[in-house]
């Protein structure tokens, strides 16, 4: 059987391209050459090409990272703070070695000084004894040149051998020295003071020849003789030369405390007069210098109560 025949086969049409027709826009904006180069062009148009994949996207932070932030200020927050504690610390240890070196400096100091007054204190009890002795002995002496001036007299003829002692005694008595408690010898101790007490007071500080001149002895202290120690400043010794009735007739006692008071203040005092004491010296007589101002305020105030 013989095969069937194939049908002819049709020519294909080419078809030609597409002709696309592109019409130009008219331009509006007629721009010169040189306004052109003076303006500005615009920026380039981005247009979205397929093949080279997705825009970037933006990550925004996670809860995760934004605790993490807040831990790490968190430490840096605490160790700030550690610091400060730390210089705080060490500031108020600063501050509490230094209070302790000076509280150490001083009670060094208040030793030194109470060292140094009792042995001044021990050596004018010292001196004071030697003085003792010293008067002792004259009072002897005298009393021996005493009765030997009156066997002397008596074997001269001068005294009867029947007269009394008694009028022998005051015989004698009368070519020795005043009495120190006598009116006569007050009154003379009183101007003595005075006019030791206007020196004192009216010479300057800052004279070389005046500095380093006084000490304890040379003081004229307000008391009736020369005062060897604390011992002599007492309130009844004070009181009984500055308000003796053998002196100041014409002053009332609250006005001779308060002439007293003017030498023997502590701050006028420690002006005027302690600068010219000697260093040995000083400490002692700034404290009688307070001993005598406060037994004159006592007295000022009980007398003017």
């Amino acid at each position: 059987m013989w095969p069937r025949p194939r049908p002819p086969l049709q020519p294909q049409l080419t078809l030609p391209p597409p002709t696309i027709t592109t019409t130009a826009r008219p331009n509006t904006f007629s721009r010169s050459p040189a306004s052109t180069s003076s303006q500005v062009s615009d920026p380039p148009r981005q247009y979205f090409n397929p093949h080279k994949g997705p825009p970037p996207f933006t990550h925004f932070p996670s809860t995760e990272s934004h605790s993490s932030a807040e831990r790490e200020d968190d430490h840096y927050e605490s160790i700030r703070t550690q610091k400060e504690q730390q210089e705080s610390d060490a500031h108020v240890r600063r501050a509490r070695l230094i209070a302790e070196k000076n509280a150490t400096l001083k009670r060094m100091e208040e030793r030194q000084l109470k060292a140094q007054s009792q042995s001044w204190f021990e050596e004018s009890q010292r001196l004071a004894t030697e003085d003792a002795h010293k008067k002792d002995d004259e009072c002897r002496r005298r009393r021996k040149s005493a009765g030997w001036n009156r066997r002397k007299l008596r074997s001269e003829g001068h005294i009867a051998p029947d007269e009394s002692a008694g009028k022998a005694r005051e015989r004698v008595d009368k070519n020795q020295p005043q009495r120190p408690n006598s009116p006569s010898s007050v009154a003379d101790a009183w101007a003595t003071y005075e006019k030791a007490c206007a020196e004192l007071m009216g010479a300057n500080p800052s004279d070389e020849k005046m500095k380093s001149s006084l000490n304890f002895y040379t003081i004229p202290w307000p008391v009736l003789g020369q005062a060897k120690s604390f011992h002599d400043l007492t309130s009844q010794s004070i009181a009984a030369f500055i308000l003796s009735p053998h002196h100041s007739q014409g002053k009332t006692p609250r006005a001779r405390l308060r002439a007293a008071i003017l030498v023997w203040h502590p701050d006028k005092f420690a002006q005027k007069v302690l600068p010219r004491v000697t260093d040995s010296h000083r400490l002692a007589v700034s404290a009688g210098s307070d001993i005598i101002a406060r037994v004159l305020t006592e007295l000022i105030s009980t007398h003017g109560n």
